[in-house]
Protein backbone atom coordinates (compact mmCIF):
# COMPACT_ATOMS: atom_id res chain seq x y z
CA UNK A 1 0.00 0.00 0.00
CA UNK A 2 1.71 2.75 -1.16
CA UNK A 3 -0.69 5.62 0.07
CA UNK A 4 -0.84 4.35 3.93
CA UNK A 5 -4.68 2.81 3.53
CA UNK A 6 -3.85 0.46 6.73
CA UNK A 7 -2.72 3.39 8.98
CA UNK A 8 0.56 1.63 10.19
CA UNK A 9 2.55 4.64 9.87
CA UNK A 10 4.97 3.08 7.07
CA UNK A 11 4.56 1.86 3.16
CA UNK A 12 4.92 -0.66 0.79
CA UNK A 13 5.32 -3.43 3.11
CA UNK A 14 2.41 -6.40 2.04
CA UNK A 15 0.80 -8.00 5.31
CA UNK A 16 -0.61 -11.86 4.47
CA UNK A 17 -2.57 -11.36 8.03
CA UNK A 18 -4.11 -9.42 10.22
CA UNK A 19 -1.71 -7.39 12.64
CA UNK A 20 -2.87 -5.31 15.17
CA UNK A 21 -2.40 -1.40 14.91
CA UNK A 22 -0.52 0.34 17.19
CA UNK A 23 2.05 -2.36 19.36
CA UNK A 24 3.95 -4.31 17.13
CA UNK A 25 7.77 -3.40 15.44
CA UNK A 26 7.48 -3.73 11.85
CA UNK A 27 8.16 -6.73 9.54
CA UNK A 28 8.03 -7.78 6.49
CA UNK A 29 6.07 -10.64 4.52
CA UNK A 30 4.19 -11.71 1.45
CA UNK A 31 0.96 -11.13 -0.05
CA UNK A 32 -1.19 -13.36 0.81
CA UNK A 33 -2.77 -15.06 -2.81
CA UNK A 34 -5.66 -17.44 -1.65
CA UNK A 35 -7.81 -17.43 0.99
CA UNK A 36 -6.93 -18.16 4.46
CA UNK A 37 -8.95 -18.44 8.07
CA UNK A 38 -8.51 -15.16 10.25
CA UNK A 39 -9.33 -16.62 13.96
CA UNK A 40 -13.26 -17.93 12.96
CA UNK A 41 -15.68 -16.25 15.41
CA UNK A 42 -13.10 -13.22 17.22
CA UNK A 43 -14.20 -10.14 14.79
CA UNK A 44 -16.96 -7.65 15.34
CA UNK A 45 -16.77 -5.68 11.82
CA UNK A 46 -15.16 -5.94 8.70
CA UNK A 47 -14.29 -3.87 6.51
CA UNK A 48 -12.73 -4.54 2.59
CA UNK A 49 -10.75 -2.12 0.29
CA UNK A 50 -9.75 -2.91 -3.69
CA UNK A 51 -6.16 -3.91 -1.54
CA UNK A 52 -6.70 -4.00 1.75
CA UNK A 53 -8.91 -4.54 4.93
CA UNK A 54 -9.30 -3.74 8.08
CA UNK A 55 -11.26 -5.38 11.01
CA UNK A 56 -12.59 -4.72 14.57
CA UNK A 57 -12.13 -7.79 17.11
CA UNK A 58 -14.77 -8.15 20.35
CA UNK A 59 -12.17 -6.91 22.05
CA UNK A 60 -12.21 -3.38 19.89
CA UNK A 61 -9.14 -3.55 18.74
CA UNK A 62 -8.12 -2.56 14.79
CA UNK A 63 -6.71 -4.77 13.22
CA UNK A 64 -5.79 -4.39 9.05
CA UNK A 65 -4.14 -6.79 6.20
CA UNK A 66 -3.45 -6.79 2.80
CA UNK A 67 -2.21 -4.11 0.72
CA UNK A 68 1.08 -3.47 1.34
CA UNK A 69 1.80 -1.25 5.13
CA UNK A 70 4.10 -1.70 8.22
CA UNK A 71 3.04 -2.56 11.66
CA UNK A 72 5.47 0.65 13.18
CA UNK A 73 2.78 2.69 14.59
CA UNK A 74 3.26 4.39 18.40
CA UNK A 75 -0.06 6.07 18.12
CA UNK A 76 -2.15 2.99 20.41
CA UNK A 77 -5.51 3.81 19.50
CA UNK A 78 -7.74 1.32 21.30
CA UNK A 79 -12.23 1.15 21.80
CA UNK A 80 -12.83 1.20 17.89
CA UNK A 81 -16.58 0.99 17.07
CA UNK A 82 -16.67 1.31 13.43
CA UNK A 83 -14.16 1.24 9.96
CA UNK A 84 -14.40 1.90 6.87
CA UNK A 85 -12.44 1.05 3.91
CA UNK A 86 -12.25 3.09 0.72
CA UNK A 87 -9.86 2.90 -2.04
CA UNK A 88 -6.56 3.48 -0.39
CA UNK A 89 -7.89 4.91 2.75
CA UNK A 90 -9.24 4.39 6.13
CA UNK A 91 -11.45 6.04 8.46
CA UNK A 92 -12.96 4.45 12.04
CA UNK A 93 -15.17 6.13 14.59
CA UNK A 94 -13.78 5.26 18.06
CA UNK A 95 -16.18 4.28 20.66
CA UNK A 96 -16.39 7.50 22.03
CA UNK A 97 -17.34 8.78 18.85
CA UNK A 98 -14.22 10.44 17.79
CA UNK A 99 -13.43 10.25 14.05
CA UNK A 100 -10.22 9.20 12.76
CA UNK A 101 -9.23 8.78 9.18
CA UNK A 102 -5.49 7.76 7.37
CA UNK A 103 -4.49 6.88 3.79
CA UNK A 104 -4.71 8.38 0.69
CA UNK A 105 -6.23 11.83 0.45
CA UNK A 106 -6.04 13.55 -3.29
CA UNK A 107 -10.32 13.83 -3.17
CA UNK A 108 -10.27 15.01 0.06
CA UNK A 109 -11.75 12.10 1.22
CA UNK A 110 -10.34 12.26 4.73
CA UNK A 111 -12.47 15.15 5.85
CA UNK A 112 -9.10 16.47 7.49
CA UNK A 113 -9.71 20.65 7.07
CA UNK A 114 -9.14 21.85 3.30
CA UNK A 115 -5.73 19.74 2.63
CA UNK A 116 -5.25 16.52 -0.09
CA UNK A 117 -1.83 15.91 1.76
CA UNK A 118 -2.02 11.91 2.40
CA UNK A 119 -1.39 10.20 5.98
CA UNK A 120 0.54 7.22 6.93
CA UNK A 121 -1.06 6.96 10.72
CA UNK A 122 -4.88 7.64 12.30
CA UNK A 123 -5.58 11.23 13.15
CA UNK A 124 -8.50 12.82 14.53
CA UNK A 125 -11.03 14.95 12.53
CA UNK A 126 -12.70 17.52 13.82
CA UNK A 127 -14.39 17.32 16.99
CA UNK A 128 -17.85 16.29 16.02
CA UNK A 129 -18.91 12.76 17.30
CA UNK A 130 -19.99 10.36 14.73
CA UNK A 131 -22.33 7.36 15.42
CA UNK A 132 -22.02 5.88 11.86
CA UNK A 133 -19.37 5.64 8.92
CA UNK A 134 -19.55 4.42 5.32
CA UNK A 135 -16.62 4.96 2.76
CA UNK A 136 -16.56 3.74 -0.74
CA UNK A 137 -13.84 4.38 -3.68
CA UNK A 138 -13.28 8.05 -2.54
CA UNK A 139 -16.01 9.13 -0.64
CA UNK A 140 -16.61 9.67 3.27
CA UNK A 141 -20.24 9.43 4.52
CA UNK A 142 -20.74 10.13 8.07
CA UNK A 143 -24.13 9.86 10.58
CA UNK A 144 -23.60 11.79 14.19
CA UNK A 145 -26.39 10.94 16.78
CA UNK A 146 -29.08 13.48 15.91
CA UNK A 147 -28.93 11.79 12.60
CA UNK A 148 -27.35 14.63 10.61
CA UNK A 149 -25.51 13.05 7.53
CA UNK A 150 -22.03 14.24 6.23
CA UNK A 151 -19.98 13.90 3.40
CA UNK A 152 -16.55 14.25 1.93
CA UNK A 153 -14.07 13.23 -1.07
CA UNK A 154 -15.17 12.62 -4.26
CA UNK A 155 -18.01 14.76 -5.38
CA UNK A 156 -17.74 15.26 -9.30
CA UNK A 157 -21.10 13.95 -10.44
CA UNK A 158 -22.68 15.41 -7.59
CA UNK A 159 -22.31 11.59 -5.42
CA UNK A 160 -22.72 13.85 -2.03
CA UNK A 161 -25.99 15.32 -2.32
CA UNK A 162 -25.53 18.79 -1.82
CA UNK A 163 -26.97 20.44 -5.33
CA UNK A 164 -23.53 21.17 -6.44
CA UNK A 165 -20.42 19.05 -8.12
CA UNK A 166 -16.81 19.15 -6.77
CA UNK A 167 -14.55 17.73 -4.40
CA UNK A 168 -15.21 18.49 -0.90
CA UNK A 169 -12.35 18.82 1.12
CA UNK A 170 -13.87 19.53 4.42
CA UNK A 171 -16.71 17.40 6.15
CA UNK A 172 -20.21 18.80 4.43
CA UNK A 173 -23.58 18.21 6.12
CA UNK A 174 -25.65 16.64 3.49
CA UNK A 175 -28.95 18.19 2.45
CA UNK A 176 -31.70 15.94 4.65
Amino acid sequence: DTSGAIGANDLNISRSSPVQLGTQAATTTIQQLRPTLVAAGSWTQVAAGPSHTMAIKNDKTLWGWGGWFSTDNTSKILWWRSVAAGASHTLAIRSDGALFAWGDNSSGQLGNSGTVASVSSPIQIGTTRYFDIIGNYNLLNLRDYNNNYYCAGTNTYGAAGINSAGNLTVITNMVS
